[in-house]
């Protein structure tokens, strides 16, 4: 029997070919066909692609491609590029509204790197919660007439400079809208068109502050002020100076709106007074003066002048002080000038 080295080379092997094959019982004859049946197949696969088995069942191999992002570096999958279809395959628009924010919602962020971690809305309002107490408020110059407007104006220190007029259009302020106004101008600031003043009184006096607050309520919109209204009050005092100008009463009074209060240079010019009267028909004049004593009137004063007639009928008076020429402790004083109404303001230094 001739070996196998000496048989002739076989052609191209077919399914059908037959070959022997010993099993036990002497030799027999089995197809290529048969004999590799159940065997593993050779495997034939584009570079840069995975095995593995996407069909239902058991089976061979097959070959899984690398999605966009995704790449093949040295035999690990590294990221190459947007995770499109990983984290941002749906937009906004696309994905299920959510329902009412609890406390316990989530969303993804990153803390000083690339890798996203949750954080919960619980723990948001705890970091603002604890930045509310260092928030503060803008303050915006105000030099012209103005229009109040949400963008500009809401939560802010509007400081008027120039005396000008206020107007309000709610459309642009919406309900909740705030402001406070103070009035650092040498005349009236005016509340004007849209703005209703619960006294009728539409003039913010010199060194005078005003809240302005827009609401919607079952009345409708309104811009609201209360009016001018005096913010302190430092009782009456004895004595006074001046001519009798036969108009006072002893049952008229003075209060200080803005007194000097903390610490003034020696000879210090164009310091702001204001006073009102009630009545305002009590006195057609008042007067300012600053003395050493509470007690005892000064020797000088300065005229008042009249600044608006409130709709209650009391008079506002203001004036501009210059401080002694000598440091110490001092007091102003507002009288009729007559002596018989006045006031007096708590103790202010001069060095």
């Amino acid at each position: 029997m001739p070996t196998i080295a000496k048989l002739p080379a076989a052609q191209t092997p077919s399914p059908t070919d037959t070959m022997p094959i010993d099993q036990g019982s002497g030799t027999n004859g089995i197809t290529l066909a048969t004999l590799l049946a159940g065997q593993q197949s050779a495997i034939v696969a584009p570079t840069g692609t995975l095995l593995g088995r996407m069909s239902i069942g058991a089976g061979g191999p097959e070959t899984i491609t690398l999605g966009s992002g995704l790449i093949m570096t040295s035999g690990t999958i590294a990221v190459g590029g947007p995770l499109t279809g990983l984290l941002d395959g749906q937009t906004v628009d696309e994905l299920q509204a959510a329902g009412i924010i609890h406390d316990t919602d989530s969303f993804p962020l990153d803390q000083g790197g690339t890798a996203l971690l949750r954080q919960s809305m619980a723990a948001v309002w705890t970091y603002i919660a604890g930045k509310l107490p260092i928030a503060t408020k803008r303050m915006v110059e105000l030099t012209t007439n103005t229009v109040l407007d949400a963008t500009a104006h809401n939560g802010a220190i509007l400081v008027c400079t120039q005396p000008i007029t206020l107007t309000a259009n709610f459309a642009n302020m919406g309900s909740g809208f705030t402001c406070d106004v103070l009035n650092l101008s040498t005349n009236s600031v005016t509340m004007g068109t849209g703005i209703t003043v619960g006294s009728g009184d539409t003039a913010l006096p010199v060194q005078m502050a005003a809240h302005i607050s827009a609401i919607a309520y079952s009345g409708g919109n309104i811009v609201f002020w209360p009016g001018p209204s005096a913010t302190a009050s430092t009782g009456d005092g004895s004595g006074g100076g001046g001519d009798g100008d036969g108009g006072s009463t002893p049952s008229a009074t003075l209060t200080f709106a803005t007194a000097p209060s903390g610490s003034y240079a020696v000879g210090q010019t164009s310091i702001g007074v204001n006073a009102t009267l009630d009545p305002g028909t009590a006195a057609s004049a008042v007067q300012f003066g600053i003395s050493a004593s509470a007690t005892a009137a000064p020797t000088s004063w300065t005229a008042g002048a009249l600044v608006n007639t409130q709709s209650n009928g009391d008079t506002f008076w203001g004036a501009y002080l210059t401080m002694p020429a000598t440091a110490g402790t001092y007091y102003c004083w507002v009288a009729t000038p007559d002596g018989t109404t006045s006031a007096v303001s708590p103790s202010f230094t001069v060095a």
